[in-house]
């Protein structure tokens, strides 16, 4: 999930880049009808700040040894200590 949310990351970036260069070539030559633009922009925006929570829930750390978790069980799979309590 994590090099998926990544990827969308990138692309819809990128792709918030193309629009807003789109857009500012559309003002520089005094056409002020970017509505488009902006929108386009504004959900990559928003992709890439939802992909970002994503990883972050996602990424679920032991609280003792700061190692990522690779299940969701009770116990770290590192240090074996309770994950619960901390």
């Amino acid at each position: 999930m994590k090099k998926i949310a990544c990827w969308v990351i990138a692309v819809t970036f990128f792709a918030f880049l193309i629009s807003w260069g789109v857009m500012g070539v559309k003002i520089f030559n005094n056409d002020y009808d970017f509505h488009t633009e902006a929108c386009v922009g504004l959900v990559c925006i928003a992709i890439c700040f939802g992909c970002l929570i994503g990883i972050k829930v996602s990424s679920a750390r032991c609280p003792h040894c700061g190692r990522v978790r690779l299940d969701t069980g009770r116990y770290c799979s590192h240090c074996g200590k309770d994950t619960h309590k901390a």
